[in-house]
């Protein structure tokens, strides 16, 4: 397994353990319109904000179904998407 030098692990935090317990999962999420979409590409120089070191392919909403907006958007690699994504339905499902 490759060791991860680069992680931001405040904004992994961010993303992952603030999200709002009263969050509308219901609500569907802002498209992410193109303009917006060339801002964090070129704000993240095309590589994962979250780890540094892939190439990045998806943006990603912080606060889930919130905003499309500059700060509520990030650039990540598939691998840190994925593991974001399994992270957050683990924490929201042992809320119950």
């Amino acid at each position: 397994m490759k060791k991860v030098k680069n992680m931001n692990f405040e904004l992994l935090k961010k993303i992952v353990i603030d999200v709002p317990e009263n969050l509308d999962r219901t609500k569907k999420k802002e498209t992410i319109g193109r303009e917006i979409q060339i801002l964090i590409k070129n704000r993240s120089n095309n590589t994962c904000e979250l780890c540094g070191n892939y190439l990045s392919k998806l943006i990603h909403h912080i606060i889930p179904n919130g905003a499309s907006s500059l700060d509520n958007l990030i650039d990540l690699c598939r691998n840190c998407h994925d593991a974001v994504h399994v992270k957050i339905v683990e924490i929201y499902c042992s809320r119950f």
